[in-house]
């Protein structure tokens, strides 16, 4: 028996913190049999000192070697040794320590509790393994189903600044909580049911969800991004945001500004205003459909910005000025005959 899944063998979660004697009477042990097997354990343990790694490969083929003794034996057996190795710090043995850690926390059991019980500091890669292993496990599961994430961050002893916490909030949008806003539930409400923390980068993921799904759709209908943004909880300053504005670009937006209306007039009318970006794409529309050719055909590149609702510090006047420069600049050079 490999010594990783010996140590799957013998901690059994759901009595952990149980004083053997208790544990006889719960099950229906005889007291002799957890008596026999501490004692059993507390000789091998003390005579050895687990010095050696084989140590750990001869208790697995101990244990082995008796598994033709009754269930309730095996049992307290291995619950003896599991008493024994649950306070097993990293100085004693870094790798049966380690081992004994990291099924504890397979099986459920805090990390916080797990690691003051073991040695292990709290802000070292073994403790960002540990946090993972829960987040990877039932502590993802939990959330993903719909728990908040605080909750259960409290129960699995991670760290709500930690980077195991901002993982656990994305496994909480990759389930019902995303699902909820695919849906068309607001972003912030959901956040507040999920504990799900604005500053985190699950918040972006739930946005984006909304924006690829209802809020998308309704800008596509030709609803306004500021309502639309406003009734789906997505902020104004993040990402989100421009994406939306870019979708009301690319549809309804851009196909107005391209039948001729002024840029600034469709700008407010689809609530495009936050995204940098979003309104030089919605200005470009104008200027690749009518201002570049107007402009090489010689008129001044501020009149025709104007006449197209382009803003004169924007970077489509740029655009157009450059184009006009040009134009001057080939009409100026020599002809050759």
């Amino acid at each position: 028996m490999p010594p990783i899944r010996l140590f799957q063998e013998v901690i059994v979660v759901s009595n952990d913190g149980v004083e053997p004697m208790a544990l006889s009477a719960r099950c229906s042990v005889p007291a002799l049999s957890s008596l026999a097997a501490n004692a059993c354990v507390s000789r091998i343990t003390g005579v050895n000192g687990f010095s050696q790694s084989d140590d750990i490969v001869q208790v697995a083929r101990f244990i082995g070697d008796n598994s033709e003794y009754p269930p309730t034996v095996q049992r307290t057996l291995r619950e003896a040794f599991y008493q024994r190795w649950k306070s097993m710090s990293l100085g004693e043995h870094a790798l049966l320590a380690r081992g004994v850690a990291v099924e504890r926390v397979l099986a459920g059991q805090s990390c916080k509790t797990v690691a003051e019980a073991h040695g292990i500091p709290e802000r070292s890669i073994l403790m960002h393994w540990l946090n993972m292993l829960a987040v990877d496990g039932e502590a993802g599961t939990r959330v993903c189903a719909g728990e908040c994430c605080y909750a259960v961050a409290d129960i699995y002893g991670i760290e709500s600044d930690s980077f195991a916490f901002n993982e656990l909030q994305k496994r909480a949008v990759m389930g019902w909580a995303g699902e909820r806003v695919r849906n068309g539930e607001s972003c912030l409400q959901v956040e507040q049911d999920h504990g799900i923390c604005m500053q985190y980068e699950a918040m972006d993921m739930l946005e984006i969800i909304a924006v690829n799904s209802c809020a998308g759709e309704r800008v596509r209908n030709g609803e306004s991004c500021r309502l639309v943004a406003r009734e789906h909880g997505i902020s104004a300053l993040f990402m989100a945001m421009c994406e939306l504005e870019n979708i009301a670009v690319k549809t309804v937006a851009g196909a107005r500004v391209q039948q001729g209306e002024l840029c600034y007039v469709v700008a407010w009318d689809h609530g495009i205003s936050h995204c940098h970006n979003a309104m030089h794409n919605l200005e470009m529309v104008a200027v690749e459909t009518f201002g570049a050719e107007r402009v090489k055909n010689g008129e001044c590149c501020t009149l025709v910005a104007l006449s197209l609702g382009i803003a004169l510090d924007s970077g489509a006047v740029k655009v157009l000025a450059a184009l006009e420069m040009a134009s001057a600049g080939a009409e100026k050079r020599p002809r050759l005959q």
